[in-house]
């Protein structure tokens, strides 16, 4: 399986002239024997606050393996200035890896979750509708402080 570089470059290029950014289309792909699946294509926030932790501009990708339980998400960031005054000073792009660990996997449905230290995320994946939800919940069991009780929500568009 190869990551797509190309998006990344892309976005770089089109976003450092002003211009409209491209991201990865979206792709769905079931491994024959079903001890894989890959996903790409990029987040659409679905909640109304607005964050940096997935910004409006990313690009993705997700390769889930059954026998080993885990799902990886690397995700292509454009950070700007405007995400979070006064902190973010520069445009930024970087790629992000997240490790899941699959909770279940059944005939129609992946689901997955990880745990850095400010948050729980979760992915789920309809295997069926072809349809990937990522939430994000604060926590403060890892010693946070401060966390909401909301959640944050993208949807693969």
């Amino acid at each position: 399986m190869r990551l797509r570089v190309v998006a990344v470059a892309t976005l770089l290029a089109t976003a450092a002239c002003g211009e409209t950014v491209l991201t990865n289309p979206k792709e769905f792909v079931i491994a024959a024997d079903g001890s894989s699946v890959v996903i790409e294509g990029s987040w659409k926030r679905v909640t109304a606050r607005p964050t940096i932790e997935v910004p409006e501009v990313n690009s993705f990708r997700i390769e889930c393996f059954r026998q080993v339980h885990v799902c990886r998400e690397y995700v292509a960031k454009l950070i700007r200035p405007a995400h979070d005054p006064g902190v973010v000073e520069n445009t930024h792009l970087f790629l992000m890896l997240q490790e899941f660990q699959i909770e279940l996997w059944d005939r129609g449905r992946i689901v997955a979750k990880t745990e850095p230290r400010a948050a729980d995320i979760f992915l789920r994946v309809s295997l069926t509708d072809r349809t990937v939800e990522r939430e994000s919940r604060e926590t403060e069991a890892r010693g946070a402080l401060g966390a909401r009780t909301d959640s944050d929500k993208w949807i693969l568009k």
